[in-house]
Parts: structure tokens; C-alpha cells; sequence
């Protein structure tokens, strides 16, 4: 990898199947993208339920810039959902993926593709 400017790119498709918190039927899902100390976030959805898919189509882009090599080839993309609260996110599920994976990938892309995410705070990490 490089040192210089970089931009991340990833396309919010849909989400399916989501684990409820502990007595809640609902959720107001939100998706989170972190690389390099950078956040952005997709708008949040209504009263979405565990069964079922919800249709985001959203890009959401990370621009830094003046990145040295060390931390891009130490860089990981960190994409998670949350159930948007009013003063604080709970986390549903995450997903952590090296950035210098995707950038020796053809055309410095991963596309297509389905994440299963997981949440460390739960008992079972490991539960999709």
C-alpha cells in the first residue's frame, strides 16, 4: 500500500434478519462506517422487525487524506449496525474487515458479497 489519499467507498444494500435486543420487537436500524479515526452513518429506518429484509440502498464514503503507509496497511473498516436511540446507539452487530484486504483485491473492490455480523458484547460472540 501507499501513503497518500484514499477513498472508502461502501454501498448499503439491504439488511435482513436481524437479532432483537432482549424484549424488544422493534428496532430503528442504523449502519455505521469507521476507518482511520473516521465515521459516517446511513439515515436510520422505522420500526424495523427481526423477520424480513430492509432496503438501504445508500453510499456512504470516507475520504482521508495524508494517510501514512504503516497506518494504511494497518487500517481496518469497521462497519456496523446499531438501533438508534435517542441519546445513545445500542449495538446489533458489526463486521471488521482489513483495509489493505480490499485494496490488493482486483480493482481494489469487494462487491456482492453478504456479512454476517456479530456482537462482542453479547454471552455468544460467536452468534451471528
Amino acid at each position: 500500500m501507499k501513503s497518500g489519499d484514499y477513498m472508502i467507498h461502501v454501498f448499503i444494500e439491504k439488511i435482513k434478519e436481524l437479532n432483537m435486543p432482549e424484549g424488544e420487537d422493534t428496532i430503528d436500524p442504523m449502519v455505521v462506517v469507521e476507518v482511520l479515526g473516521q465515521k459516517t452513518y446511513s439515515s436510520a429506518k422505522s420500526g424495523v422487525g427481526a423477520i424480513g429484509e430492509t432496503v438501504y440502498n445508500e453510499h456512504l464514503f470516507i475520504e482521508p487524506r495524508g494517510v501514512d503507509k504503516p497506518d494504511a496497511e494497518s487500517a481496518k473498516i469497521m462497519i456496523k449496525v446499531v438501533d438508534k436511540g435517542m441519546f445513545k446507539d445500542k449495538l446489533i452487530g458489526q463486521f471488521e474487515l482489513d483495509m489493505s484486504y480490499i485494496y490488493f483485491m482486483k480493482d481494489h473492490l469487494l462487491k456482492h458479497k453478504w456479512m454476517a455480523f456479530s456482537n462482542p458484547n453479547t454471552e455468544d460472540f460467536a452468534k451471528v
